[in-house]
């Protein structure tokens, strides 16, 4: 702690509290790794958004994976995000988990190739039955 009071701006070395000018190897390494995961935390929460944006670009990349096989498009139009963000305080939480649910069905869909149009969008068709049907409130999916 006496390097504290002798340089101010310096974070004190918990292995030598005497040394002066940088701190240990293994202590700069420790603060780069919760850098790193404080970084990481931000991230995940500004990409995470709205079950709304959540869904939203998960369709997009859906109609994107199939349009190798020229199947049928599903992104939802910014009006349509209007409309599910203006529905949300009527969504339950289970509501809500089930749109996660939704969205991570979408996102393992594969790519669609030649021939596999039927097939995949049955499985396109299977997450929305699965997820979303009789298992989401009305008033939540209300204008969608």
């Amino acid at each position: 702690m006496v390097a504290s009071f002798r340089n101010p701006g310096r974070i004190p070395d918990t292995e030598n509290p005497t040394a002066t000018g940088t701190n240990s190897g293994a202590e700069t390494a420790t603060r780069f790794d919760m850098l790193r995961v404080i970084a990481g935390l931000s991230l995940a929460l500004l990409a995470c958004g709205t079950p709304c944006t959540r869904v939203s670009a998960s369709e997009s990349a859906a109609d994107e994976r199939g349009s190798g096989c020229n199947a049928s498009r599903n992104s939802w139009s910014s009006s349509k995000l209007s409309v599910c963000e203006r529905n949300l305080p009527d969504c339950s939480e289970n509501d809500l988990k089930q749109f996660e649910l939704y969205a991570k069905c979408l996102d393992a869909l594969p790519r669609c190739g030649e021939g596999q149009k039927t097939s995949w969008e049955l499985s396109r068709a299977a997450c929305s039955l699965e997820n979303i049907a009789f298992k989401v409130n009305l008033s939540c999916l209300k204008d969608l």
